[in-house]
């Protein structure tokens, strides 16, 4: 019996090592002075709400199931700002991407904006060009912090 205990708490030791998202995660909160960059930290319970929110969006809007794949995800307090490329779930096909700012409210993240994308972008400056884009909207939600933006220099 004691050698089945050691080599529970063996695997047991060894399954919690290999899932370093499980020990530490960085959770978004008022109280931090910068955004938590979630574009990579795949099992982040923030990160998960954020996607499944904009899952949402995409699914109201286009009645499609997908994926994404994320190019820039960041949240701070009850804001966050996310890039992200939609695709099936076998990855096969690949849809227009989706710019959004995420508002926590009412005890879910809503999508406040969205920014066109493609074709829809080409003859609004302030829609086309990165820096007119993101002041605009810095100055339609001021309470939204800048540091979720991305930067553009």
């Amino acid at each position: 019996m004691p050698g089945l205990c050691k080599t529970l708490l063996v695997t047991f030791i060894l399954l919690f090592l290999s899932f370093p998202c499980l020990c530490a995660q960085e959770c978004p909160d008022n109280s931090s002075n910068n955004a938590s960059d979630l574009t990579k930290t795949k099992c982040h319970p923030v990160r998960k709400e954020i996607l499944d929110s904009l899952r949402s969006g995409v699914k109201s809007w286009s009645g499609l199931d997908v994926v994404f794949v994320v190019q820039f995800l960041k949240a701070k307090g009850s804001w966050a700002y996310a890039h992200v490329q939609p695709q099936s779930k076998d990855g096969k096909s690949k849809y227009e991407d989706v710019s959004a700012l995420l508002s926590h409210e009412k005890g879910g993240w809503e999508i406040l904006e969205t920014r066109p994308c493609c074709g829809e972008c080409e003859d609004d400056p302030d829609c086309a060009d990165d820096r007119r884009y993101f002041n605009k909207l810095r100055k339609k939600f001021p309470s939204a912090p800048t540091d979720i933006f991305p930067s553009v220099e």
